[in-house]
């Protein structure tokens, strides 16, 4: 129970030095700014994506083309099984 004590008054104390120190302020207010920047930048890009999404913007041509007629395309069939018909017998 006494080092629970110990240990809590050390890290008060701690904050104490930290918050009376000269360099702390300037260096919290320097990390609130980039984090308030990080988030509004966030929250911009946020905000872009779903207005440009809800334009409804499409790019889609689409061609049709009648043929009568049309050359039958070349199959080639492969064999892929190890196995032949030549060592089975």
């Amino acid at each position: 129970m006494e080092a629970k004590q110990v240990q809590f008054e050390n890290e008060v104390t701690n904050t104490n030095r930290l918050l009376k120190s000269s360099g702390f302020f300037h260096f919290s207010a320097l990390w609130c700014g980039v984090v308030l920047l990080a988030i509004g930048l966030f929250v911009g890009q946020v905000a872009y994506r779903i207005a440009a999404y809800f334009q409804y913007k499409s790019n889609v041509d689409v061609k049709v083309k009648y043929v009568d007629e049309m050359d039958f395309p070349a199959v080639t069939i492969c064999n892929q099984n190890n196995y032949r018909l030549a060592y089975e017998q």
